[in-house]
């Protein structure tokens, strides 16, 4: 989040995504271009004649503001492309202007990008990153050797001469001199690749083995896919593909049909397969896992995976939790932002509250009303007493981390009415509800300004307090047999959540709270024209399952 302060004339508004508008007054003096006179004539024109000063193309400007940590400043598009050296200045892009030619609203802000030259002179000065990036980097390796190859064989090549030659002659100090500076200079810089190569090695021993799971169809061109891998295997000892239902047995692709009763055997597919993979690596390094699943796939691996790491007398697994470039309804987010330091999401860990780590944005908890209409899909309902005519009672939780809509609910906006809402979905997981009801439907909002994206270091907060809200709202409605979870948000969330589960389920609390719940099912959205918006698939994100 950075700070606007305006240098310009008068005041300029901005338009705000996805509505409003904001007012930037004038904060400081304006700036004003250097642009020295260098000489004048008389131009002659049709209409007479008129005087001409030549000036100096100023690239020099005056009144800016040295560069502050978390500032830009609104100024002209001319101020701006006269100030070449600095990229912390904004300007009004399509803007609209009233009679006397003043910018009165911009529909957006532009920037000119500093030269390459400049940016690399700024990279040199950073110590600290100019450290992590060559650690990180292997061309400096490769630079290096050949550097150290071509001058220690120009030394070496003198050698013969020095051997054989006249050593009386006048020239052969100097000879000597060059070999000794050529073989100083090569085994310098010999020395600093391998020193250079064993950083290098131990940082990627640190880092470990990056675990893909790819289990939604996200469309990746084969470009965008080796670049992706390119990147990664520059970032990780290894990389490993976890085969998924998809590769071990027949098409899976975790359907919304009456398919969706085998979601749970599938997901326990896909954690023996991360174990099996797991077993055949290096068991002494982090295993950093990158998903792309369905929220509740990544939930229920999360929780199942993790199970065998907190219960006692087995060998714990370190599931370190990676940000990935992902597409969809929640934004794009660029390859470059996904090597940032992992999350583990122990409960219990030292850290900031939600209100800390997200100071701007929109926290809030809403009740309302909710129509159940059921359709079963799966006859799995295996319990003894028969059920009576209203079915089982039941309690939906949604988790919204977005503005994004959610089924029939309309995208957040403020001061926005909770009103009744109606749910139609088919059930396959056999939950026994009746096929007309009622429910409490209970939710949970976090949203950002401007639907922006939830910082990465905000989310052991956001899985923190996501948790606490889930056993806080199962715990105050005992009454629910069935518990239904909906949840708008990134997958690593929903799998941060799954970690939270498996730790909670045997996690000493105070007798009846705390826990995570014993059955908890997803309702998931599927959108298909002509049938019910949502499923429950067959798949227990509780602490049953768990066991």
């Amino acid at each position: 989040m950075v700070r606007i302060e305006a240098l310009t004339t008068h005041p300029v508004q901005v338009d705000l995504q996805p509505s409003g508008r904001a007012l930037f007054e004038p904060t400081a003096h304006p700036t004003r271009i250097d642009q020295p006179a260098l000489s004048e004539r008389d131009l002659a024109t049709a209409a007479g004649i008129v005087r001409e000063v030549l000036l100096h193309r100023g690239r020099r400007v005056s009144g800016l503001p040295p560069r502050r940590r978390g500032t830009v400043y609104l100024v002209s598009r001319t101020t701006a492309q006269s100030a070449r050296r600095r990229d912390d200045l904004l300007f009004p892009v399509r803007e609209r202007r009233d009679p006397s030619g003043a910018t009165v609203v911009a529909s957006a802000l532009g920037r000119f990008q500093a030269p390459r030259w400049r940016r690399a002179l700024r990279w040199l000065r950073t110590p600290r990153l100019r450290r992590r990036n060559l650690t990180r980097a292997d061309w400096p390796i490769g630079v290096g050797l050949a550097t150290a190859t071509a001058f220690l064989a120009a030394a070496l090549s003198a050698v013969p001469d020095a051997v054989t030659g006249d050593w009386t002659a006048p020239q052969t100090p100097r000879r000597l001199v060059v070999t000794a500076i050529l073989l100083a200079v090569g085994g310098a810089t010999l020395g600093w690749t391998v020193l250079r190569w064993r950083q290098r090695s131990r940082w990627l021993r640190n880092r470990g083995t990056a675990y893909l799971l790819k289990e939604e169809p996200t469309y990746w061109a084969h470009e965008e896919r080796e670049s992706f891998l390119a990147k990664l295997r520059r970032e990780f000892a290894r990389t490993i593909w976890v085969p998924g239902p998809d590769v071990l047995g027949e098409p899976w692709g975790w359907p919304l049909d009456e398919s969706a009763t085998g979601w749970g055997r599938k997901v326990d597919e896909l954690v023996r397969a991360f174990r099996v993979a797991r077993h055949n690596d290096d068991q002494t390094t982090p295993n950093s896992v990158f998903i792309w699943a369905p929220w509740p796939v990544a939930l229920a691996f999360g929780a199942r995976a993790a199970a065998g790491r907190v219960a006692g007398g087995r060998r714990g697994l370190t599931l370190e939790v990676r940000q990935r470039p992902q597409f969809g309804r929640l934004g794009g987010l660029k390859a470059r932002r996904w090597s940032r330091e992992p999350h583990l999401f122990l409960r219990g860990t030292p850290g900031p509250t939600l209100a800390e780590a997200l100071p701007g944005a929109r926290v809030s908890e809403h009740s309302r009303l909710a129509s159940l209409l059921v359709t079963e899909v799966a006859d799995t309902w295996s319990e003894e007493e028969p059920l009576d005519e209203h079915g089982r009672t039941a309690l939906v939780l949604l988790v919204r981390l977005s503005a994004q809509k959610w089924g029939p609910l309309p995208p957040i906006e403020p001061d926005q009415a909770v009103e009744p809402v109606t749910l139609q979905f088919d059930d396959a997981a056999g939950l026994g509800l009746a096929e007309y009801g009622r429910a409490q439907l209970v939710e949970f909002r976090c949203a950002m300004p401007g639907d922006a994206p939830i910082p990465w270091a905000a989310y052991p907060a956001l899985v923190s307090s996501v948790a606490e809200w889930i056993c806080r709202s199962v715990a105050g409605n005992r009454a629910a047999e069935v518990v239904l979870l909906g949840m708008v948000g990134p997958t690593e969330v929903a799998l941060g959540l799954g970690i939270h589960a498996a730790q909670a389920a045997v996690a000493a609390a105070a007798a009846g709270s705390g826990h995570w719940p014993e059955h908890l099912w997803p309702l998931v959205y599927r959108g298909v024209p002509g049938k019910p918006a949502f499923v429950v698939p067959g798949l227990d994100l509780g602490t049953a399952a768990l066991r």
